[in-house]
């Protein structure tokens, strides 16, 4: 793997967990210093996280950590309605048995954390939750469903308080998590893309309903 690329990786997985919050500048040589590697890697990184939509361009060869909103955030989930819709009728005639369990896997993860409640339980079911939507493009057997969903997925968790739901809400997504399953388990690709639909719409009207 390239140093850049591993740079990238890091970066956006800081992004991702809420490490900088939107607004931070984030200073090309600081960074370098940081990572203890050159300033070409850590340029062509910062050049990658700016055209995926993670960071904006600042001046003085640096970058800001991008402000997404809730109106930016409601633009996501309606483009996820469709695209998900679309990957879960494939998935209903693609999935693999694999692909089946490890989605079964990701809603006993989602269930295990919110029975216990352990430190960072939090964290498992957004990424829990994550998995088990990407697990629904990669089973589109689509690639470009699959690369186009998984940013889809990703953009959001940049504002982690939008991610914060009560438990009746969690428990709630793990019974629909399981009927989209079952829906595709079934090779149903109607019902499992109303499945979707109704579950991430549920999800959005949630979110609006939350303060800003």
């Amino acid at each position: 793997m390239k140093v850049s690329e591993s740079i990238y990786i890091a970066l956006r997985d800081r992004l991702m967990s809420g490490f900088y919050e939107p607004g931070t500048r984030l200073v090309e040589e600081a960074l370098a210093s940081e990572l203890d590697a050159s300033r070409t890697p850590v340029r062509a990184a910062i050049q990658k996280l700016i055209a995926d939509g993670f960071l904006e361009q600042a001046p003085k060869r640096g970058a800001v950590v991008s402000m997404v909103g809730k109106s930016e955030i409601v633009d996501i989930y309606n483009l996820r309605v469709v695209l998900e819709g679309h990957a879960v009728c494939l998935a209903s005639e693609r999935v693999s048995e694999n692909s089946l369990n490890a989605m079964k896997e990701t809603v006993n993860r989602m269930e295990h954390a919110i029975d216990n409640k352990k430190i960072g339980y939090q964290e498992v079911l957004k990424e829990a939750n994550r998995d088990f939507h990407y697990l629904i493009y990669e089973s589109s057997l689509n690639p470009m469903i699959r690369s186009f969903g998984s940013r889809l997925l990703e953009f959001p968790l940049v504002i982690g308080r939008y991610y914060i739901y009560t438990d009746e809400q969690v428990r709630n997504s793990i019974k629909e998590h399981r009927q989209i399953i079952k829906a595709i388990e079934t090779g149903d690709a109607q019902w499992a893309k109303s499945s979707i639909e109704s579950h991430l719409m549920g999800a959005l009207n949630s979110f609006k309903r939350k303060p800003t």
